[in-house]
């Protein structure tokens, strides 16, 4: 089953997207486990600016705000339940 979007959150399985979402700011709801390996990230719908500048490659971030997201995340895989 894929992640779903609304008009009011945002659903990813992937894992540097959740980060960088994280990492820009964008509000973080919660982590839904789909499988033993996989889990989908759930956010406040981002701005499209920053879902185009992802696609896109275009824009960059703190490395500091980057490590901090991925040991949240990497923590947060573990407790989902």
């Amino acid at each position: 089953m894929p992640p779903e979007n609304s008009d009011t959150t945002f659903e990813t399985t992937e894992f540097l997207l959740a980060c960088y979402l994280r990492a820009k700011g964008v509000q973080y709801l919660t982590t839904k486990r789909l499988d033993e390996k996989r889990v989908v990230f759930v956010f406040q719908q981002p701005p499209e600016d920053i879902l185009s500048s992802w696609l896109s490659a275009t824009e960059t971030v703190s490395a500091r705000a980057l490590h901090s997201a991925m040991n949240f995340f990497r923590d947060e895989m573990r407790g989902a339940a």
